[in-house]
């Protein structure tokens, strides 16, 4: 079997993402990119809970299936991601129940609410909708692979991508932790947002982490 440990790995994550209830049954799909360029990848309709190691596929960089069964239709989507963004290793795409509700209702989440948005999301665009498994996909999501690591899709879900599969699922986490908090708070009559100048100084702070 190739890439024994990495797909150990992935299916590990693939339950915990599960068990956080950031993921339901077959929707979504992960990825991760391996040393030579081929790619790890959920298989289709398939509950992520309950995947193990040798269920996932190896895909090479034209979609060429080297090992498995059926891939997620979205691959392309992902391959998009990894071409325009070589650093990027891993990729998760899910319909979590707030950051769901967020991308339906066209709303991008808020970054001046939570002190957790500008310093762990920075920008979250909503995109264009486009019909899960087309090549609408990549053109909705082309604009803005260049300039963030996290999307909300319209009427579908969320979008993150890292460098490593921990720093993936951080990004996912908190993407929901944020739209939930973010419609509490509307519940309870709205944010007393942070200040333009709070908010500066938070980027900074930001940009200093990210370069550690």
């Amino acid at each position: 079997m190739l890439y024994e440990a990495q797909r150990k790995e992935l299916a590990d994550w693939c339950r915990r993402i599960y068990e956080r209830g950031l993921v339901f049954a077959s929707d979504g799909n992960f990825s991760m990119r391996m040393p030579d360029g081929a790619f790890l990848i959920t298989p289709s309709k398939r509950n992520k809970g309950f995947l193990h190691a040798e269920d996932l596929l190896v895909v090479a960089a034209d979609g060429h299936v080297l090992e498995g069964g059926v891939p997620s239709s979205e691959f392309p989507m992902h391959r998009h991601i990894y071409e325009t963004r070589p650093e990027i290793q891993v990729v998760l795409h899910s319909h979590p129940p707030f950051s769901t509700a967020f991308a339906s209702a066209g709303r991008a989440v808020p970054e001046n609410y939570f002190v957790e948005a500008p310093l762990f999301l920075g920008t979250v665009p909503v995109t264009e909708f486009a019909v899960p498994g087309t090549s609408e996909m990549v053109r909705a999501i082309e604009p803005y692979t260049r300039q963030t690591n996290n999307l909300l899709m319209k009427n579908h879900g969320a979008l993150v991508w890292d460098k490593n599969l921990e720093a993936a699922y951080n990004r996912l986490e908190v993407l929901e932790a944020v739209c939930r908090m973010a419609y509490y708070t509307e519940a309870l009559g709205g944010a007393d947002v942070i200040l333009p100048d709070q908010m500066e100084r938070l980027r900074q702070a930001k940009q200093k982490k990210d370069k550690t």
